[in-house]
């Protein structure tokens, strides 16, 4: 009986580790399979959301690419260290990512400016913006649209959730569309903790491919 005992005890201490790391792990040599796919979208006739994550959108499929993410190595960029993260479709592109008591940074390759992209202390409905230029006249506005110890996304059920809408564009706009009541159709990413990014969509027009865009991990 003892040995039993000893045995379920080492089993939850390893299931301990194993899940509840981060929400956006950055161990080197940890890696993430997506699929891409496209689908076939207009402006006057596009799928939400919900339709999306509960697999009842009827949308054609123009084609869809797997691609792997890996956590490579570390680098120092004025005195931070970020997390460097390639993927194996295109060898020169790369992110630079950092965690700081549960904030997470993704350094802006072009300005070279830091963006918050993930808190993980939130509540539904708490928004922030990252200002993209000097003139602070464009931002990227993040929205937290939820905290679920559980949610179901594609037929897939992923525990402790958090969903963060997110749009770049000029501030003019986000003042418009923060004054909208239905904002399904915001580009949004759900992270689970232990796991990472889950499932992102971005529907047309602000994808910029004349498609809806949907990353589901494998």
């Amino acid at each position: 009986m003892k040995k039993y005992q000893y045995l379920i005890v080492v089993f939850i201490i390893f299931t301990n580790t194993t899940f509840g790391q981060s929400y956006y792990p950055l161990e080197v040599g940890k890696s993430w399979s997506y699929t891409l796919t496209d689908y076939a979208t207009s402006d006057t006739n596009r799928t939400n959301l919900d339709a999306m994550i509960n697999v009842s959108n009827q949308r054609e499929k123009w084609g869809s690419i797997d691609i792997k993410y890996t956590v490579k190595q570390d680098s120092t960029v004025n005195g931070k260290i970020y997390k460097v993260i390639t993927n194996n479709k295109n060898p020169f592109e790369k992110e630079l990512i950092r965690k700081e008591d549960g904030n997470y940074f993704r350094l802006n390759d072009q300005t070279f400016k830091e963006e918050n992209f993930l808190k993980t202390d939130v509540e539904v409905g708490n928004m922030w913006l990252d200002y993209e230029n000097e003139d602070q006249t464009v931002a990227t506005l993040y929205v937290v649209s939820c905290v679920d110890k559980q949610k179901i996304i594609k037929g897939k059920t992923y525990r402790n959730v958090i969903g963060i809408g997110e749009i770049t564009a000029p501030v003019a706009q986000i003042i418009v569309f923060l004054q909208k009541e239905d904002n399904n159709f915001l580009p949004t990413k759900y992270y689970a903790d232990g796991i990472g990014m889950i499932y992102s969509y971005v529907p047309y027009p602000v994808s910029g491919t004349y498609s809806d865009l949907e990353t589901s991990i494998k």
